[in-house]
């Protein structure tokens, strides 16, 4: 290692400058990464002030008469001029799409009788016509003899995030059909050709070499394996034919899926037709269906399952019902997972999800879709 003393330094202009250089290099960096970070932080700042603008805030005193004061905001995501009168009781009746009402007046009165805050999804439709997706997060902030008397929240306008995350969705599910039909239509019915070829060899080695016969068995039977695996593979990632009937047909399919491969007793009811044009939400219907399915098969010991699938104008209503132990089942996070995952499927097309205990015993899921497609 070589000490350089000040002396030696003002004697060795090039070293001088070297150093020098490399200073304001090191200084050059510093800087750029100095405004780097501040970059980011800008923008960090810049998405949560756009967050936070998206947001609409609310009050509501809930006393002998009831009072709510809304932000401007809230009055843009409504449609609403802001001279007009809003309350409570008009956001609901008046605003909150007819499907999802009873599920918004139940919410609000558990808050109301119980405290307990919500973060729930709804629709609403704006005096001219447009139906709006929002969340909306309440939170009981004051009480009076175990009641509820004043609830603070927000409500975001979510949209174009949902319409986003449905176009994303759709081209997974348009990838999986075409990766499906690859499957069915090149890989499959290659293993079929070789399956009947190994037939004619397995019949030629009978007569001409039988002490091959046993390879050739083996091998014509690892064949036939091979076609059903790639058969039901092609099937799952593209369950529902494009037909409108295609729904139909693969709940079907499903429930004899079920009773075949376990001993649960598992039907299918459709009393009529139910016709879907959009092959996205008859897809995402099924994968509805089929975790549902799932779930009472993993986690509830059910021995019977129901899906029912019904047009009731103007919805469409597909129900999953079993005669397990509900939620009290082991694996909940698991099931939990579950309920996560169909209802956001659900929230993708427009539908709604309600899971309750069934008539007698077990668990009813019902997916509901407001608009025949």
């Amino acid at each position: 290692m070589v000490f350089y003393s000040t002396r030696s330094l003002d004697a060795d202009p090039e070293l001088i400058g070297l150093v020098g250089s490399l200073g304001g290099q090191i200084g050059q960096f510093i800087d750029r990464k100095q405004t780097a970070d501040a970059l980011r932080r800008s923008e960090a700042s810049l998405a949560r002030a756009q967050k936070i603008a998206q947001l609409g805030s609310y009050e509501v005193i809930l006393e002998s008469e009831p009072r709510a004061s809304w932000s401007t905001q809230v009055y843009r995501i409504l449609g609403l001029g802001i001279e007009e009168r809003l309350s409570l009781e008009r956001f609901v009746d008046g605003f909150v799409h007819p499907d999802d009402r009873a599920r918004v007046q139940s919410t609000i009165a558990q808050l109301v009788r119980r405290g307990i805050g919500y973060d729930l999804q709804c629709r609403i439709v704006r005096p001219d016509g447009r139906v709006r997706h929002v969340q909306v997060v309440g939170e009981a902030v004051a009480a009076r003899r175990g009641r509820t008397v004043k609830v603070v929240g927000t409500l975001m306008d979510i949209t174009e995030r949902l319409e986003l995350e449905k176009e994303a969705l759709e081209a997974r599910e348009r990838e999986q059909r075409r990766f499906g039909r690859d499957l069915h239509d090149g890989l499959g019915q290659r293993l079929t050709a070789l399956e009947l070829f190994g037939q004619a060899l397995a019949s030629d080695v009978r007569i001409k070499a039988p002490n091959l016969q046993p390879q050739v068995q083996n091998l014509t039977h690892q064949l036939r394996e091979a076609v059903t695996e790639a058969r039901l593979l092609s099937h799952g990632l593209s369950p529902v034919p494009l037909e409108d009937d295609g729904l139909m047909r693969a709940l079907e399919e499903l429930a004899m899926g079920v009773r075949t491969m376990t001993k649960v007793q598992c039907r299918f009811l459709c009393p009529r037709p139910v016709l879907l044009k959009e092959v996205t939400v008859a897809t995402q219907l099924y994968r509805i269906a089929q975790e549902a399915v799932n779930n009472a098969l993993k986690h509830s010991g059910a021995g019977r399952v129901q899906i029912r699938l019904a047009q009731r104008s103007p919805r469409i209503v597909l129900t999953v019902e079993d005669d397990g132990c509900g939620f009290s089942g082991p694996d909940g996070d698991d099931m939990g997972m579950g309920m996560r995952v169909m209802k956001y499927r659900a929230e993708m097309i427009g539908a709604t999800l309600e899971v309750g205990p069934a008539p007698r015993r077990g668990l009813r899921i019902t997916c509901s879709l407001w608009k025949a497609v």
